[in-house]
């Protein structure tokens, strides 16, 4: 164990949590470096859950499948194996890719925010934002409507994995599970890839993925539909939960309207800063390091805070609560392109919202799965 002999006392940005055998970097600085140092790192910690499911046997073919996925996951990987990926998928997600997909997006968060302004009174997060980024995940990756449950249980059981459980014998079971659930969803990849065709009016992120030149090969299958389910995982909760906060933020803080995009994008952005998609990522160290005075061991977890990389940020530059450094978010500018729409359709389409209760700044809004539920009055409803 890394303990040391204090818990729950901050020294210089670094606190030990012994609930979950962990150090939180909660200060901008020493998170930055956790976040930039190749001495901080994520492959490591999986490896080790890999070890732990096989009680300590180092067997790499162990878990062939699961193993293959966390290879197409960017979040996971480290060094020369993260740039290579990173750099084959990067033209996928630049600003001048994404531009076809926001007539769709925007098409699915007015269909959404049409539904809300026939209620005088709605939650938002299950009957607006819940919903809406489903539908927009489904059409993004051209799956079939109706599919979500059946797809966000295969990525929970691998989620489980990645978190990790303490025992072994309950991280093989685990492991065990997800190796099935990744199984049954190739198979279900695979089998909606062989009946699909293109339409070159539509556009979709599977269609620009599709026309990367790694995918150029059958063989490559498995591997875009690894790439395909981390940008469901990845995508959906830190979505809900940012826009959970950034709707009633941007609520206080000004009016939206459709002939003001960039006005919009920035109201809408400054609101981000105060609602981290996700709350913290996890590294591990690599080596004994130093971190704001504090020595931390070699294999230490440390969960790296995001809402502390928005401490005492003007605005300038990318916007840090999508992280930083070399794992900085690859999908950063799509998630903020279905942000930037959903707000504004809510707000064109009840334009008299009012929030029945003011959004505490206390509220861990941005824990992601336990995001309380906010309701919106609406004044104006557009009843029959």
């Amino acid at each position: 164990m890394n303990q040391p002999n204090h818990c729950t006392k901050e020294l210089n940005g670094a606190v030990w949590d012994p609930d979950c055998a962990s150090w939180r970097i909660v200060e901008k600085q020493a998170a930055k470096e956790c976040l930039r140092s190749p001495k901080f790192s994520n492959g490591a910690r999986i490896e080790g859950l890999f070890q732990r499911a096989l009680q300590g046997s180092n067997c790499t073919k162990s878990y062939p499948a699961l193993r293959r996925f966390t290879k197409a996951r960017l979040g996971l990987l480290d060094g020369a194996e993260h740039k290579k990926l990173r750099a084959a998928l990067q033209p996928a997600f630049t600003q001048k890719s994404l531009a076809g997909l926001r007539p769709n997006l925007s098409r699915i968060a007015q269909k959404h925010a049409n539904a809300c302004a026939a209620h005088t009174r709605f939650d938002l997060l299950t009957t607006y934002i819940q919903p809406m980024v489903q539908q927009m995940l489904l059409e993004l990756l051209e799956f079939p409507p109706g599919c979500w449950a059946k797809i966000e249980r295969w990525a929970a059981c691998q989620t489980r994995f990645y978190i990790g459980q303490p025992d072994p014998a309950a991280q093989k079971q685990v492991a065990d599970a997800a190796q099935a659930a990744v199984l049954q969803y190739e198979a279900f990849f695979l089998a909606q890839a062989a009946c699909r065709t293109d339409d070159p009016a539509s556009p979709s992120l599977l269609s620009l993925l599709q026309a990367l030149p790694r995918f150029a090969s059958r063989e490559r299958e498995a591997e875009l539909a690894a790439v395909c389910l981390n940008v469901l995982t990845a995508g959906y909760w830190p979505v809900v939960s940012a826009l959970s906060t950034t709707i009633p933020l941007t609520l206080d803080q000004g009016k939206l309207h459709p002939d003001t995009p960039d006005e919009n994008a920035a109201l809408i952005d400054s609101a981000l800063l105060q609602a981290t998609p996700a709350q913290h990522v996890a590294r591990v160290t690599t080596e004994q390091v130093t971190l704001a005075s504090v020595k931390i061991k070699s294999g230490a977890q440390c969960l790296v805070s995001l809402s502390a990389l928005t401490q005492d940020l003007s605005g300038s530059g990318p916007n840090s609560a999508f992280g930083l450094g070399p794992h900085y978010c690859l999908g950063s500018r799509l998630a903020q392109m279905m942000m930037e729409e959903a707000v504004t359709a809510l707000f064109v389409a009840c334009s008299n919202l009012e929030a029945e209760a003011p959004l505490s700044p206390s509220d861990p809004r941005s824990g992601l799965r336990h995001i309380p539920h906010f309701w919106l009055q609406n004044p104006q409803a557009q009843t029959p």
